[in-house]
C-alpha cells in the first residue's frame, strides 16, 4: 500500500492488510466498523479483540456507526478519542424531501400514491430485517386509508 497516501478499510477482512500496513509501513489507514457476524453478536472473541488491537494501533482513524462500537473501540481495542470516530448510519431524509426527477432510479416504475423504501444490507440472520419489513407493511396500511 505504499504507493497510496489514503487506504480507507472495512470491517474485519481488511484486518490483514491494515496490520501488514501497520508493520510493513505504507499508507495513512482509516478503518470502518460497522458490526458483528452471528458469532460475535452476543461476545466479542478476545482473539479478534486483540488482532483490533494490534492492527489499529496504526490506523489513523477508526470509523464506527454507533455509541455501542465507538466504546467497544475505546476500550477492547484500545483506541483513543481523538482517534475514534462515530458516523452514525442513516440518512438525512429532510434534505430530499421532494419529488424525484422520474427516472431517477432506472427500472424502478412507480404507480400513484405508492410508497417505496430501500435498504443496503446484507441477507444476514444478524441484519435483523424482518422488523424492517413489519415497519413497511405498516406504512403501507396507513398510507392506504
Amino acid at each position: 500500500m505504499r504507493r497510496f497516501a489514503l487506504v480507507l478499510s472495512y470491517n474485519w477482512g481488511a484486518l490483514d492488510a491494515v496490520l501488514a500496513n501497520h508493520l510493513f509501513g505504507g499508507a495513512q489507514v482509516v478503518h470502518h466498523e460497522d458490526g458483528f457476524n452471528e458469532d460475535e453478536a452476543e461476545t466479542l472473541k478476545t482473539r479478534r479483540n486483540l488482532y483490533r488491537r494490534l492492527g489499529l494501533h496504526g490506523a489513523l482513524r477508526s470509523v464506527v456507526p454507533s455509541r455501542r462500537l465507538e466504546k467497544i473501540a475505546l476500550n477492547a481495542w484500545g483506541q483513543t478519542p481523538a482517534r475514534v470516530v462515530r458516523i452514525a448510519n442513516g440518512v438525512p431524509v429532510e434534505r430530499f424531501g421532494k419529488v424525484p426527477e422520474p427516472g431517477a432510479i432506472r427500472g424502478l416504475e412507480r404507480r400513484p400514491g405508492e410508497v417505496v423504501f430501500g435498504t443496503v444490507a446484507g441477507l444476514r440472520r444478524v441484519k435483523n430485517l424482518p422488523p424492517h419489513v413489519r415497519g413497511f407493511r405498516a406504512v403501507r396500511l396507513i398510507d392506504a386509508r
